[in-house]
Protein backbone atom coordinates (compact mmCIF):
# COMPACT_ATOMS: atom_id res chain seq x y z
CA UNK A 1 0.00 0.00 0.00
CA UNK A 2 1.43 3.28 -1.24
CA UNK A 3 1.44 5.64 2.18
CA UNK A 4 0.58 9.40 1.52
CA UNK A 5 3.42 11.65 2.93
CA UNK A 6 1.75 13.14 5.77
CA UNK A 7 -1.13 14.91 3.95
CA UNK A 8 -2.82 16.75 7.40
CA UNK A 9 -5.48 18.69 6.11
CA UNK A 10 -4.17 19.26 2.48
CA UNK A 11 -5.04 17.08 -0.35
CA UNK A 12 -2.78 14.99 -2.74
CA UNK A 13 -0.11 17.79 -4.15
CA UNK A 14 2.43 17.42 -7.29
CA UNK A 15 4.93 15.92 -5.08
CA UNK A 16 2.45 12.88 -4.53
CA UNK A 17 1.60 12.41 -8.04
CA UNK A 18 4.71 11.97 -8.90
CA UNK A 19 5.76 9.76 -6.11
CA UNK A 20 2.27 7.62 -6.91
CA UNK A 21 3.66 7.43 -11.14
CA UNK A 22 6.83 6.35 -9.75
CA UNK A 23 5.28 3.03 -7.66
CA UNK A 24 2.35 2.77 -11.17
CA UNK A 25 5.80 2.16 -12.77
CA UNK A 26 7.88 -0.15 -10.77
CA UNK A 27 4.53 -1.80 -10.01
CA UNK A 28 4.16 -2.44 -13.77
CA UNK A 29 7.81 -3.30 -14.40
CA UNK A 30 7.49 -5.98 -11.82
CA UNK A 31 4.42 -7.47 -13.51
CA UNK A 32 1.91 -6.34 -11.07
CA UNK A 33 -1.05 -3.91 -11.66
CA UNK A 34 -0.72 -0.89 -10.54
CA UNK A 35 -4.50 -0.75 -9.57
CA UNK A 36 -4.18 -3.11 -6.76
CA UNK A 37 -1.70 -1.07 -4.70
CA UNK A 38 -3.86 0.96 -2.20
CA UNK A 39 -3.23 4.23 -1.61
CA UNK A 40 -3.98 5.36 2.50
CA UNK A 41 -3.85 9.19 3.33
CA UNK A 42 -3.12 10.01 6.75
CA UNK A 43 -5.54 12.87 7.60
CA UNK A 44 -5.29 15.12 10.43
CA UNK A 45 -8.53 16.23 11.72
CA UNK A 46 -8.87 20.58 12.00
CA UNK A 47 -11.93 20.65 14.03
CA UNK A 48 -14.26 20.88 10.86
CA UNK A 49 -16.22 18.28 9.42
CA UNK A 50 -17.19 19.74 5.32
CA UNK A 51 -13.76 20.65 5.22
CA UNK A 52 -11.99 17.19 6.60
CA UNK A 53 -14.75 15.75 3.65
CA UNK A 54 -13.65 18.05 1.26
CA UNK A 55 -9.96 17.09 1.73
CA UNK A 56 -11.03 12.80 1.72
CA UNK A 57 -12.74 13.28 -1.38
CA UNK A 58 -10.14 14.89 -2.79
CA UNK A 59 -7.45 11.66 -1.95
CA UNK A 60 -10.57 9.59 -3.37
CA UNK A 61 -10.33 10.96 -6.87
CA UNK A 62 -6.75 9.84 -6.90
CA UNK A 63 -7.38 6.33 -6.11
CA UNK A 64 -7.42 6.20 -2.00
CA UNK A 65 -9.07 3.21 -0.91
CA UNK A 66 -8.25 3.59 3.00
CA UNK A 67 -8.00 6.99 5.36
CA UNK A 68 -5.49 7.27 8.71
CA UNK A 69 -7.82 9.05 10.50
CA UNK A 70 -5.66 11.37 13.53
CA UNK A 71 -7.16 13.40 16.26
CA UNK A 72 -3.85 13.98 18.16
CA UNK A 73 -3.10 17.73 18.34
CA UNK A 74 -6.56 18.89 17.75
CA UNK A 75 -7.37 20.27 21.53
CA UNK A 76 -9.65 17.16 21.93
CA UNK A 77 -10.08 16.76 25.80
CA UNK A 78 -10.35 13.15 26.74
CA UNK A 79 -10.87 9.94 24.76
CA UNK A 80 -14.74 10.54 24.68
CA UNK A 81 -14.50 14.03 22.57
CA UNK A 82 -12.20 11.93 20.86
CA UNK A 83 -14.28 8.80 19.81
CA UNK A 84 -16.84 11.21 18.87
CA UNK A 85 -15.03 13.20 16.63
CA UNK A 86 -14.25 9.56 14.52
CA UNK A 87 -17.73 8.93 14.72
CA UNK A 88 -18.83 11.62 13.09
CA UNK A 89 -15.78 11.37 10.68
CA UNK A 90 -17.27 7.36 9.77
CA UNK A 91 -20.52 8.61 9.35
CA UNK A 92 -19.85 11.67 6.78
CA UNK A 93 -16.98 9.55 4.98
CA UNK A 94 -19.24 6.52 4.73
CA UNK A 95 -22.26 8.93 3.50
CA UNK A 96 -19.48 10.04 0.43
CA UNK A 97 -18.50 6.31 -0.15
CA UNK A 98 -22.45 5.43 -0.92
CA UNK A 99 -22.77 8.47 -3.00
CA UNK A 100 -19.86 7.61 -5.32
CA UNK A 101 -21.14 3.79 -5.32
Amino acid sequence: MLAAKDSRTIGPDAEFETAARVVAQAATEAGRDPATIGLEPRLNWAGELNGFVSVAESWRTVGATHAAVDTMGAGLAGVDEHLKVLSEVARALTELSADHA
